[in-house]
C-alpha cells in the first residue's frame, strides 16, 4: 500500500485526538481517523507547531475514505511546514493517490530538503522509481549523447 503503517516522527507531544486518529490509520479505520485528525487541527491555534501536521494527516485519511478534494489539505499543509518532513511523505502519498506522479516527486524533494535521511520518503522514492536528471537536460532520456555520457560518468563514479 503507502506505508500508512509507518509513522516515522516521535510524536509524543501531540494531542490525544492525533494518537487516536494514528491508532485509526494503522488500522485503517479511515473515516474515524480523519474524526481524530480534524478535532486535533481545530483545538489547536494557527501558530501551533504541530497544526500542519494535523492537517497533513486529515488530509491523507480523507483521501484515503475516498475523498480526491481532500488533497487540497495536504498541499495547503506543505505551506509553512519547514521541520516536519512526514507532512511532505503525506503530500507524496496524496498525490501518488490522485496518480499525480510529477507532483509526487516535487514532495519528495522537498521533504528531502527539510530532512535528507527520512526513511518514508526513501521508501517512497523507491517505490515509485524516482530517476536521476538526464546529463543533458535539454535532450531527452533515450538520446544517444545522454546514454553515452550518462553510461560513461557511471564507470568512472564506480572506480
Amino acid at each position: 500500500m503507502l506505508l500508512l503503517e509507518a509513522i516515522y516522527s516521535d510524536y509524543s507531544e501531540c494531542c490525544d485526538d492525533f494518537k487516536n486518529g494514528i491508532e485509526y490509520l494503522k488500522d485503517r479505520s479511515f473515516s474515524q481517523a480523519a474524526k481524530c485528525f480534524k478535532f486535533a487541527f481545530e483545538s489547536v491555534s494557527k501558530s501551533h507547531k504541530y497544526r500542519n501536521t494535523y492537517i497533513s494527516y486529515f488530509g491523507i485519511s480523507k483521501l484515503m475514505h475516498g475523498d480526491l478534494t481532500a488533497i487540497n489539505f495536504c498541499r495547503r499543509a506543505i505551506n509553512s511546514e519547514w521541520k516536519n518532513a512526514d507532512v511532505f511523505l503525506n503530500l507524496a502519498r496524496a498525490e501518488l493517490l490522485c496518480d499525480n506522479r510529477l507532483n509526487t516527486v516535487r514532495a519528495i524533494e522537498k521533504g528531502f530538503n527539510v530532512d535528507r535521511y527520512h526513511a518514508g520518503l526513501h521508501a517512497l522514492s523507491r517505490k515509485i522509481g524516482i530517476r536521476k536528471c538526464n546529463v543533458v537536460p535539454f535532450l531527452p532520456r533515450k538520446n544517444f549523447i545522454n546514454k553515452f555520457v550518462g553510461s560513461r560518468i557511471r564507470k568512472t563514479r564506480s572506480i
